[in-house]
């Protein structure tokens, strides 16, 4: 299978608007790589979890 690589444009929301990351300056760039990520799916099935338990360091 061959494979091809292309130019992707990356969006993020900012206030509300999603806007093109390459638009931003080098600063806004760097603070998006060190930007976590976060699996929603993840939060909500933990915060449940500690909803279902007794354990107070959730």
């Amino acid at each position: 299978m061959k494979k091809e690589k292309c130019e992707v444009e990356v969006f993020s929301r900012v206030t509300g608007f999603f806007r093109p990351v390459q638009s931003w300056n080098k600063g806004k760039v760097a603070e998006f790589h060190n930007r976590k990520m976060f699996d929603t799916n993840t939060v909500l099935k933990k915060d449940e979890d500690c909803r279902n338990t007794k354990t107070v360091n959730c």
